[in-house]
């Protein structure tokens, strides 16, 4: 794994299997790993390895065992927290910033110990986060318009790709979108009418985000032409999972110490 000074690590590594299902699944990786010009040694890395099937050259997406909410004593000791304990990090707090092909962040970097100040705008502003980095999600509803749904807890989820939930709440949402078909929990939706749809307003736990069609609709190409779908995909299990395809869109401030999340304005846009 390549890092930087910064403690930083690029997302886009290196090890490319084939796994098939959308669930996270993890090849575990035993290493000793460098951070700057020290090294962290026995400790267990998962990376989270997916590619859609009818989506030729799609990106992976990346889990890494170990940067867990803070066990407060009670678990082994997550890599993250090592680190601080040994004083490799000013911070026990690590953040992700995603960007498409950037000249330094390739396709992102995980940043461990400090903020990376110009990776986004404004302030970063913190939501209280519970057990495994499950946060209250007050409503998903449509900008000055109508509520779709109320009231659940979601977990923010670097492993996962879209933003999971429940077949019935998903498809309320997609339901305002020209869905022209739905395979393996996906919905395709009609590229043309890209600029027509809705922009989501989501309030997480207080703090509200909004998200435009550019941002909850991927555009992908291949030999046959163009296609697109929704960031919003159903599972069977109970429960919401907010993944990369909802936190590309924000510098993101993982704090175990303080249980809480960060969230500030991405300066760069993963496409």
């Amino acid at each position: 794994i390549k890092t930087r000074v910064d403690h930083s690590i690029p997302l886009y590594l290196s090890s490319r299997e084939n796994y098939r299902g959308k669930r996270r699944i993890f090849q575990l990786l035993e290493k000793t790993t460098p951070v700057g010009d020290r090294q962290i040694s026995d400790f267990s890395f998962g990376l989270g390895q997916y590619i859609i099937d009818d989506i030729p050259g799609s990106q992976m997406f990346h889990g890494i065992v170990g940067l867990s909410a803070h066990t407060g004593g009670q678990l082994p000791e997550t890599f993250v927290g090592a680190m601080f304990r040994r004083r490799l990090i000013e911070e026990e707090i690590f953040s992700f910033c995603f960007a498409s092909n950037h000249e330094y962040l390739g396709d992102g970097v995980i940043v461990f110990g400090a903020l990376l100040r110009w990776c986004y705008n404004g302030e970063v502003t913190y939501i209280p986060a519970g057990e495994n980095w499950s946060v209250l999600v007050n409503f998903i509803g449509v900008y000055e318009g109508q509520l779709l749904v109320n009231s659940f807890s979601a977990f923010v989820d670097t492993g996962t790709q879209f933003i999971d939930g429940p077949r019935t709440e998903i498809d309320r949402i997609n339901g305002l979108l020209d869905v022209v078909r739905v395979r393996d929990e996906i919905y395709y939706v009609n590229c043309s009418k890209i600029p027509q749809y809705p922009t989501f307003l989501l309030s997480l736990s207080g703090l509200q985000v909004a998200l435009t069609p550019r941002e909850y609709v991927s555009v992908m190409r291949n030999d046959t032409g163009e296609f697109c779908f929704s960031a919003f995909s159903y599972h069977e299990q109970p429960g919401w999972y907010f993944g990369t395809m909802f936190i590309r869109n924000f510098y993101t401030v993982f704090d175990p110490r303080r249980s809480r999340i960060g969230f500030a304005q991405a300066c760069f846009r993963f496409e």
